[in-house]
């Protein structure tokens, strides 16, 4: 396969641009141009990659045309990988810190409005532990920031705590 269609300078310009590192798709120079229908001529079948700067990686999933060109104007027939992006801590790890953040921010004091709410429920607060409702004047819910009442709740067994219910203190 030829690859002299893929120097940096094109694959730059088939990029627009883009600076970052992530991967952008594009129809393949190569083997695009070949095809009979125009949805496959456009298809976008070449992936493209910035390793670091200078170096754009390239990959064609119908030719199998791969590669990475240098702005030096060298080129190599292997893609040169991205840098692996460090280990991500489990989803339920973040969501327990961020619940655990928004649990620290929460002010034990209820106003006047809250403890209005529990009554017209009849719920009565005095059964309740201390601290174990808690107010958020900008808790995040929806896309926005609003009043809520907070509530953590801990695993049965260990005690450990496995997130917060929150209700909108709007209703």
């Amino acid at each position: 396969m030829n690859t002299d269609k893929l120097d940096f300078a094109t694959l730059a310009a088939m990029r627009g641009g883009v600076e970052h590192t992530g991967p952008l798709d594009h129809a393949c120079p190569l083997c695009g141009p070949d095809r009979q229908s125009e949805f496959n001529r456009t298809r976008p079948t070449l992936r493209t990659w910035k390793t670091m700067p200078g170096i754009i990686s390239f990959y064609c999933a119908r030719c199998e045309a791969k590669g990475s060109a240098l702005a030096d104007g060298t080129f190599t027939t292997q893609p040169i990988s991205l840098p692996l992006p460090p280990p991500r801590k489990p989803r339920s790890e973040r969501n327990n810190l961020y619940a655990d953040h928004l649990w620290q921010m929460a002010d034990v004091d209820l106003p006047a409005g809250v403890i209005a709410y529990f009554k017209s429920r009849r719920i009565l607060l005095d059964d309740v532990p201390p601290g174990a409702l808690r107010f958020h004047p900008k808790c995040p819910w929806g896309g926005k920031k609003v009043p809520c009442i907070i509530a953590r709740y801990v695993d049965a067994l260990t005690g450990k705590p496995r997130g917060i219910w929150r209700r909108s203190a709007d209703g």
